[in-house]
């Protein structure tokens, strides 16, 4: 899951440089072409997503009739570590952190790219009994195709824990972060993966060569809240 670094400075110079005052007026229009109104729909969403973030972290709590997801806290640390095995990450860009404090240097990361606004690390767990389930992220969030990851526990796979974590988060982030489209990237392989994708209506937009595997990109459109 790639993590974003912005200072706090930097976030600020950035939520300024989209303030209203940079908008400029101009003559009004007698007549609104499809590439005006696309381009004003983008002004506002973009201002819209900016202005509200960024969010507390403990205000946010995405559920499901079996799933709590929250984002990602020192306390699930524990429960994580040893998830990540080297069968794991088999198919993903990243392999497991060579020990424990390794790893706490990568969580304490999350935390830090949550913190400016740009990424979110979420953990899953089990609504009724607070098992841990897994993680899933969502990867600069102020662009307008922010990137989805996920992995589930080897032990939980193939219950379809993984698209239902997945559709969650990106229907809150389609309802509270105005995200217009997801990215989604999976090695070519991975056919579980790539069903979660084409289930939320994911295309095939790029095919990719990394050092572990052929990998493909999804691009999935903005979701809406299920009725759960």
């Amino acid at each position: 899951m790639p993590v974003g670094s912005l200072t706090s400075a930097s976030m600020r110079a950035s939520i300024c440089s989209m303030a209203p005052t940079s908008i400029r007026m101009e003559t009004p229009k007698l007549c609104w072409g499809a590439d005006d109104i696309g381009t004003y729909r983008t002004t506002i969403t973009n201002l819209w997503r900016v202005w509200k973030m960024p969010l507390r972290p403990e205000g946010i709590h995405i559920e499901s009739r079996r799933l709590s997801i929250r984002p990602f806290s020192a306390s699930d640390a524990d429960a994580t570590f040893p998830c990540i095995t080297p069968s794991l990450t088999r198919w993903m860009a990243w392999e497991p952190p060579i020990d424990r404090d390794e790893f706490d240097r990568i969580w304490q990361a999350w935390l830090s790219a949550r913190a400016e606004g740009t990424d979110f690390v979420f953990a899953i767990r089990e609504r009724d009994n607070g098992g841990f389930l897994g993680l899933t992220g969502l990867h600069h969030v102020k662009v307008a195709s922010a990137v989805l990851g996920i992995w589930i526990r080897e032990d939980r796979h193939g219950e379809g824990i993984g698209s239902e974590a997945v559709g969650l988060v990106a229907a809150w982030a389609s309802s509270e972060l105005g995200i217009e489209r997801f990215t989604y990237p999976v090695a070519e392989e991975n056919s579980r993966s790539r069903r979660i994708a084409e289930s939320l209506g994911g295309v095939i937009v790029e095919r990719r060569e990394t050092p572990k595997y052929k990998s493909v990109v999804y691009q999935i459109p903005q979701q809406s809240k299920s009725a759960e």
